[in-house]
């Protein structure tokens, strides 16, 4: 029996974490140490019985059936939390998840979590590689102010990069900021990861040419032993030649999507399609649909517009009638579709009271900036968010500083996650009793104090003590 593909076991010394292998979501599991002893016994090697055999030796089981029944229950824990459990066919040859048992167990004695619940070796590393893009999209969110070009990180340095990476373990190697296909420099890091067996997930606004459907082909994009997670995502808002084209600022935009679907196709690449929502075309998520579907596209995702940092975009943000109309119309849309994978983000308008807020905040997810992730900008400098100003006061370190564990471990990086309570003078987090189990556990997420306060020292919008009204997020 094997662990799905899509995850991935580490054996971080003192504990040992499984994590989830996704562009969309981040999923970080400290096992405890009596599940971690489990899991390390289904390996790709051993059957369910024998797995039931050895889990009764460590848990001190005698009778048979309690073990089989233990070693039950641990596989349903397992798939509650997502974690796919299979038979490995004889014949299917390379799996990632096929490990020596050994390499996962730690001693009792020794195991310890993580300090600050702060993973000792992160599991997500986004290379920020170009600011390069083809568009000038209204709703536009990155930071593109121009980079030192003297001063850029070489091809050399971004597969060094790529190189510590997997020496790490660390499989989630995310491809943010600017265009890949916009750069020849950033399209030579996808074809590196892909020839390194990583996954790669590319979002573009660019034409796929036969060529570029072709180079990725070649470079292994359609190789099964890449977890099957390889992703081609075009973007585009609208099925209307001219909405296309307004919210690009480009012209002839649609087409070229059409023509890059058609080339990917032709090469055996199926693409998804995502869109923002904005009051321009919040009412053609069937439109879209319906229009790409009939080129083969089965894969839709959906989101709302959102306030951008760096470019005044207020007036693109969905007024809660807007919502509402999607709310309505989100069940009808994939009643109609039911084979297909559709995601249209939903936020139903309503007020929330202040008990409904407080448990909303409980359960936050945890911020993965510096707790499990690094994000590196094409100057080596790096930061928790590449949604985060690209400036010095933000600034982590540099990659070129000692490498991704030079960074990981600097004092910069521990005061940036874990302030002096006395920095949020006049902020609700200044006097909150839980200042330090509200940083040590979730967090908070910086860039929505920045993006609505304009002050990182700042508790959230989302925070049930926050008073102050803010700048609309989305």
């Amino acid at each position: 029996m094997v662990l799905d593909s899509k995850w991935v076991l580490r054996n971080d010394k003192t504990y040992v974490v499984l994590y989830l292998v996704s562009s969309s979501e981040t999923k970080v599991w400290i096992l405890p140490a009596p599940l971690s002893y489990a899991i390390a016994f289904i390996n790709g090697r051993n059957t369910f019985d024998q797995i039931c055999f050895y889990i009764g030796k460590v848990f001190g089981i005698e009778k048979e059936f309690e073990a089989k029944q233990k070693t039950t229950k641990i596989i349903n824990v397992l798939k509650h939390n997502g974690v796919g459990v299979s038979i490995l066919a004889e014949n299917q040859g390379y799996h990632p998840n096929i490990y020596e048992t050994k390499d996962f167990f730690v001693p009792v004695r020794n195991y310890k979590g993580p300090f600050r619940n702060r993973l000792k070796v992160p599991t997500s590393i986004n290379l920020f590689t170009t600011k390069k893009c083809n568009t000038n999209c209204l709703y536009c969110y990155a930071d593109r102010r121009p980079d030192d070009q003297g001063n850029l990180l070489s091809m050399n340095e971004w597969k060094a990069i790529i190189d510590e990476c997997i020496a790490l373990n660390i499989w989630n190697i995310g491809l943010v900021g600017g265009d890949q296909l916009a750069s020849s420099d950033s399209f030579a890091v996808v074809k590196y990861l892909l020839g390194k067996q990583v996954p790669v997930f590319i979002s573009t606004k660019c034409e796929v040419t036969d060529k570029i459907a072709k180079d990725l082909v070649v470079a292994g994009f359609l190789s099964a032993s890449l977890r099957n997670l390889n992703e081609l995502q075009l973007s585009v808002d609208s099925a209307n030649s001219r909405n296309a084209d307004l919210l690009t600022g480009t012209s002839g935009f649609l087409e070229r999507v059409c023509r890059s679907i058609d080339c990917c196709t032709a090469h055996g690449i199926v693409p998804k399609i995502k869109a923002v929502l904005t009051p321009f075309n919040y009412m053609e998520i069937e439109e879209i649909i319906s229009y790409f579907s009939e080129k083969g596209i089965v894969d839709f995702q959906f989101v709302h517009c959102g306030r951008s940092y760096f470019k005044e975009n207020k007036n693109l943000l969905l007024t809660e009638d807007m919502k509402k109309w999607i709310h309505d119309s989100k069940e009808q849309v994939l009643a109609k579709y039911p084979n297909f994978k559709i995601t249209i983000q939903d936020e139903p308008p309503r007020n929330i009271s202040r008990t409904e807020k407080i448990e909303t905040w409980k359960r936050r997810a945890k911020c993965s900036g510096g707790y499990s992730s690094l994000t590196i900008l094409p100057t080596g400098f790096v930061i928790a968010c590449e949604q985060i100003p690209q400036i010095p006061q933000y600034f982590m370190g540099n990659i070129r500083d000692g490498g991704i564990m030079g960074v990981w471990n600097n004092e910069k990086i521990e005061r940036f996650l874990f302030p002096e309570q006395s920095l949020f003078k006049g902020s609700p987090c200044g006097k909150c009793d839980e200042f330090v189990n509200c940083f040590d556990n979730a967090g908070f997420c910086f860039r929505d104090a920045i993006f609505a306060y304009d002050d990182i020292f700042q508790a959230p919008p989302s925070c049930p003590n926050q008073n102050r009204k803010p700048r609309r997020l989305s």
